[in-house]
């Protein structure tokens, strides 16, 4: 049975710049299909704070060898909540966010991802 693997860029951790000149906080994750089968990957991206991140697209099909970028945005009133705690108590208070991601993933079969890629033979 062939090993249905997303392979995600970065891997541990998620880093956003904080600035009252840049307009919204983001970073951006990398999804690829390592393309060790012939089978799409469905991906859903979740987060313990869905009120704070925008994630972008959430949830797709990866073709095998392909890949998706997911563009993870912080709401600007959480910015200003961020930058605050971070004027009060510098980089420590920052740097142990609770905040997590999870980016699930399973192996479908061809009906399934022509269906989800609009195909409708």
């Amino acid at each position: 049975m062939a090993t249905h693997v997303l392979e995600i860029d970065p891997d541990t951790e998620l880093k956003f710049v904080l600035s009252h000149n840049e307009a919204t906080p983001r970073c951006v994750l990398t999804l690829r299909h390592p393309g060790n089968s012939t089978e799409s990957l469905a991906f859903k991206v979740k987060t313990t704070q869905p009120r704070r991140y925008l994630v972008r697209p959430n949830q797709g099909l990866i073709a095998p060898k392909g890949s998706e970028q997911i563009s993870i945005l912080l709401v600007d009133k959480d910015k200003q909540t961020l930058l605050q705690s971070y004027e009060r108590l510098g980089q420590s208070g920052l740097d142990h966010s609770k905040d997590k991601f999870l980016v699930q993933s399973c192996a479908v079969d061809a009906a399934f991802a022509a269906k989800g890629n609009g195909d409708s033979s």
